[in-house]
């Protein structure tokens, strides 16, 4: 893990909502880390209940496209979604 990353997953592991959802950005990305989705949908969520918008869209987008993890949720990304935009 890269420099950056240990100081983001202190944060993460301190419930950072923006760290949380960097994390999971990098998880499903598989930037710097091995691409995990599960482990990404697990952290957006914890960034979603510590208040990190951008979580939602992040859950949403995961939910819409589905992965070999992760089934394909239309209903679930639509909620995702939804809370994001009521959220701004």
């Amino acid at each position: 893990m890269t420099g950056a990353l240990a100081v983001i997953s202190e944060a993460a592991e301190a419930g950072n909502g923006m760290a949380l959802n960097i994390l999971g950005a990098a998880n499903d990305e598989g930037c710097g880390v091995q691409k995990v989705t599960f482990k990404a949908v697990d952290l957006f969520e914890q960034a979603a209940k510590a208040g990190e918008v951008g979580a939602y869209y992040n859950l949403g987008s995961i939910f819409a496209l589905g992965s070999s993890e992760v089934a394909m949720d239309r209903k679930r990304a639509g909620l995702e979604f939804k809370a994001a935009a009521g959220l701004g």
